[in-house]
């Protein structure tokens, strides 16, 4: 049981890793916001805490850049 959780938590780490990396391509900083959110509940679930900060802090900066964005247009 534990392995085939495991199993499948490393494959939804792949599917959002997959999705962020098209989000960068298409500069879509509201999805990747929401990537990350989701790829750090995987990582935390899995236990990766150095992993699931890194995740936290590109979420943040995400949500920043949004911010930001949109005071300039």
């Amino acid at each position: 049981m534990a392995q085939r959780l495991y199993v499948k938590g490393v494959e939804s780490v792949q599917n959002y890793l997959d999705s962020i990396e098209k989000n960068i391509k298409n500069r879509d900083t509201n999805e990747l916001a929401e990537d990350y959110h989701a790829l750090k509940g995987v990582l935390a679930n899995l236990g990766l805490k150095e992993y699931f900060q890194m995740s936290n802090d590109l979420e943040q900066t995400c949500k920043r850049w949004k911010l930001y964005a949109n005071h300039q247009i």
